[in-house]
This record gives C-alpha cells, structure tokens and sequence, in this order.
C-alpha cells in the first residue's frame, strides 16, 4: 500500500508538471445591435437586428505548450460568427468551421514560424493603429472600408487573396527596440501538379507575397506593409500597401492609416486609395466618445470616389462588456462602391446612413 501511494503521488506531481507546461483557452466575443439603415439611392430603409456593427464577433481556441530552452508549439483556430442567426459568416458557412484562422507555431529566440490559414499583421495593420480600440474591442466602422455592394474588396486594406491568406507559412522575427517584421508567403492550394512536380498553368494564381513591419514606442504605434498577388494574365500582380500610426496623448488618442490598391497591371489606371482618420476621446472611466471619417479616391475616375464619416459612443459596464451607439454615413459618387456600414446587397453610386445601438461582450 505504501509503495502504491508512493508511485500515486509521482504521477500526480507528473501530471502537474505537464498540466502546468501546457493549455487551452477557449474565448470570444459577441456583438449584437439595434439599426435603423437607409440607403438613398434605392430611397430605402429597414430597422434591423444586426451582428458585428462594432466589434466582429467570433469564437476563438488557443493552444500553447512549453517546449523548453525558451521554445513554444501551440495552435489557434477561429471561426467568425453572426450571433442576431446563430449561424457562421459566409465564409465559415460554406463548408469552412475555422473562416478566420487555422494554424500551426512554433517560437523561441530565433522568432517564430507560424504555418496554416492566417490573418497577417499587414491584415491588421488597420486594426493596430484604430484609436477606437480599448479593452472591449474597436469600432470597425473607424477600419477602411468595404464595396457598397458585396461584389468586391478592392478598397479594404487586405491583400488580393482575402482576408486571411489559405496555405501561408509566415515568419515572425524576434522583437528589437519596439520593432516587430513578419515576411510571408500564401500559395495557391493546388500550385504543383501532384504528377510532374511543376507549377500547374493558371493555379498560380493567388499567391501571395508580403511582409509588414510595426513599431511600439511608449504611446506611439507605426506599421508598413505591402503584398504582391499574382492575378489573372501572365506576370501580372496586384500590390496593397499600407501605412499607418497611431498616437495616445492621454486626453485623447488619434489614428491614420492609408491603404492603397494598386491593380494597374491588369485594368488600366485603376489604384484605389483609402485614408482613414480615427480619434477616441475618454469623457471618464465609463464613457468614451469615438468618430472616424473616410476618404476613398481612385485614379480611374473621379465618379468612384466616396466619404463616410462616423460618429459615436461607449459606456464600459466592466472591462469586459460594454454597450455603445454609433451613426455612420457615406455619400459616393456615381460610380462609387465605399462603404462603412456592413450591410451589403445595395448598387454602387448608394448613399448609406446607419444608426446602431449595441453592446459587444468578451468572454
């Protein structure tokens, strides 16, 4: 019996040795609103419930172990949900569970290599310098924003290939004097033929090749960063760049970011540019007042330009829920596709105006 007990409390304390070494955190967020929407150009209007007005919803899994020496593996898998139907976004709906990441990494003093389905940080290059952001997320209405319509992306600041890039290994060098720089590479799923080794004529199409750079000094934040993506006809590529900072006077933060899309190689003239200004002002320890105001132009014409401006408030119930009221309107020219509001099915040329009260809740 003694023996038993003896060998009881070794695994025991094994066992605790391992639990400890390792873990698995499950968390997320949820946002939920109340919207009265108009668009003028189709001269109509709904009152809605909506999802992800101000934060983006989702349900996230995060796993790390401890490797020793200073190294780390881990995993992180997230799906984006819409919370006012219980269902997942478009993206996870068809036949996707993870539609905003799924990966694999492994870190140490050589930086990190992260592999699998990832949301760069050029993709958030936005998010890092929104002055909106706070404990309970940022308002996405102060991001760049999205075609009016739904039938593109070319004025959001990701890369040709979405979002989040599928099959990308991405590289992380180890932080130095504030400065943080990933390079990456997303190829196309099926590049080489399973057959003879080589690139499949046309399946190159999609790959991607970026990097990004960010710097955090005190209350100062930076990032550049740039993507190349091959596109339909032969050695032709479509190059987003970003730039943007942010900076936190303690009476009130501001933010910029310029995100360009460069498809000239394939349609002539045609460069968007997307400049976004975000300011946060804390009235007390509860309550916030936000606003962003937008600028899109692009160089084919003047008739796809378009402005939106946003306007808002937060009030913290804790640092983990709080409740807000935004209105944000856009005005576009005839051709014009920018808009802030999430909703989508509307023509180009639309005039948005959208009131939203809400509360978004980390769990």
């Amino acid at each position: 019996m003694k023996k038993l007990l003896i060998a009881s409390a070794a695994l025991a304390m094994v066992a605790g040795t391992v639990q400890a070494q390792s873990s698995v955190t499950i968390s997320g967020r949820i946002d939920q609103s109340i919207g009265s929407y108009k668009t003028e150009a189709a001269n109509t209007g709904a009152s809605r419930v909506n999802s992800n007005t101000y934060a983006t919803s989702r349900l996230t899994f995060a796993g790390t172990e401890d490797l020793g020496g200073g190294m780390r593996a881990g995993f992180f898998l997230e799906t984006g949900t819409v919370p006012d139907t219980g269902k997942g976004t478009a993206a996870s709906a068809a036949n996707t569970l993870f539609d905003r990441e799924s990966n694999m990494f492994i870190s140490g003093g050589f930086g990190e290599i992260r592999i699998g389905k990832i949301t760069t940080d050029f993709t958030d290059s936005d998010v890092f310098v929104n002055a909106t952001t706070s404990h309970v997320a940022g308002m996405n209405q102060a991001l760049v924003g999205s075609a009016i319509d739904g039938s593109n992306t070319r004025v959001k600041v990701e890369s040709a290939s979405g979002d989040s890039a599928n099959n990308t290994i991405q590289y992380t060098f180890p932080v130095f004097n504030g400065i943080k720089a990933q390079v990456f590479r997303s190829e196309s799923a099926s590049s080489i033929s399973a057959t003879t080794g080589s690139e499949v004529t046309g399946e190159s199409l999609g790959v991607a090749e970026g990097f990004s750079i960010r710097y955090t000094q005190g209350k100062l934040k930076a990032t550049v960063g740039q993507v190349s993506t091959r596109v339909a006809g032969a050695g032709k590529v479509e190059k987003a760049t970003s730039m943007g900072a942010s900076y936190d006077f303690g009476v009130v933060r501001v933010g910029a970011i310029r995100a360009v899309r460069d498809n000239t190689d394939t349609t002539t003239n045609d460069k968007g540019t997307a400049d976004v200004f975000s300011v946060a002002y804390p009235v007390n320890a509860k309550v916030t007042l936000v606003g962003a105001y937008h600028n899109y132009s692009n160089d084919k014409a003047s008739t796809y330009d378009g402005k939106a401006t946003v306007i808002g408030a937060t009030y913290d119930f804790s640092k983990r829920t709080a409740a807000y009221v935004t209105y944000a309107t856009s005005k576009n020219e005839s051709t014009g596709n920018y808009s802030v509001s999430g909703q989508v099915g509307t023509t180009a040329g639309a005039d948005e105006k959208i009131t939203s009260v809400g509360i978004k809740h980390f769990f």
